[in-house]
């Protein structure tokens, strides 16, 4: 049910999308378009700049109660008009739009988004219900605007923004290279496994169409800005590594 109080949800979205998009303007050549539906049927919005020929998909707020990672894509999202990162870059900085304001993992209809895309592995049986992938693969509005995209823009590499109380990047496919020039600014661990299983998440995805995925987990609620401003030089460095391959 969607039961976002629409006092909450337009304080939420003008802090989000009209504070933060202010300061960007036409001169600075970013697309601005949307991305998807919620469940709720709010619009997802997306942001996109082409740099250069590869392509390359920035995601946050997959889990609506992880706000570190939105924060994160939105200052990449300002600094992005102001550097050139060689690539062909979308920014989707709240896939679980309801969820984020909300305030909870999963999103309106109680699925975690990351467990519910269309995997070899995927399951509904999960044991923990915070991970409950619903009854059917890809079966969320939001999940299928990310692959639709993902597949009709033809995305090559992706880094999706989390947060845990173990901040580390795990590493899908190939895409050590650029984990590695991260870690030169955020000295996090590169990890390929995180110790458990991840039935239908997106890394997953990914390595099974060959994009290489990082799923790149900050601090569960840290933040300063210092800390912030050091995972977005991680970030662009990782981004830029892959534009220069």
């Amino acid at each position: 049910m969607c039961n976002i109080s629409q006092s909450k949800l337009w304080c939420c979205v003008a802090f989000l999308d009209i504070v933060y998009f202010n300061n960007i303007n036409s001169k600075d050549s970013m697309d601005v378009f949307e991305f998807g539906k919620s469940s709720c049927g709010l619009s997802l919005t997306a942001y996109r700049r082409e740099q250069g020929l590869k392509r390359v998909l920035l995601l946050a707020g997959v889990h609506g109660d992880e706000w570190e990672g939105v924060f994160v894509a939105k200052q990449i999202l300002l600094e992005s008009v102001k550097s050139d990162l060689n690539v062909d870059l979308t920014i989707v900085p709240v896939l679980n739009l309801d969820g984020f304001l909300r305030g909870t993992r999963r999103n309106v209809n109680d699925i975690d988004l990351n467990r519910n895309l269309l995997t070899l592995d995927w399951s509904s049986d999960g044991i923990d219900e915070r991970f409950y992938a619903g009854k059917e693969a890809n079966s969320e509005i939001e999940n299928k605007s990310l692959i639709s995209y993902i597949e009709e823009w033809g995305v090559e590499f992706i880094i999706s923004l989390h947060s845990w109380k173990h901040a580390l990047m795990n590493v899908n496919g190939d895409c050590l290279e650029e984990a590695e020039a991260a870690k030169e600014y955020n000295f996090l661990d590169i990890k390929g496994d995180i110790g458990y299983s991840t039935p239908g998440c997106l890394g997953t995805y990914g390595v099974e169409r060959r994009i290489p995925v990082i799923t790149y987990e900050i601090d569960r609620g840290l933040f300063s800005r210092s800390e912030m401003l050091k995972h977005v030089l991680a970030i662009k460095s990782a981004i830029s590594t892959f534009g220069g391959k």
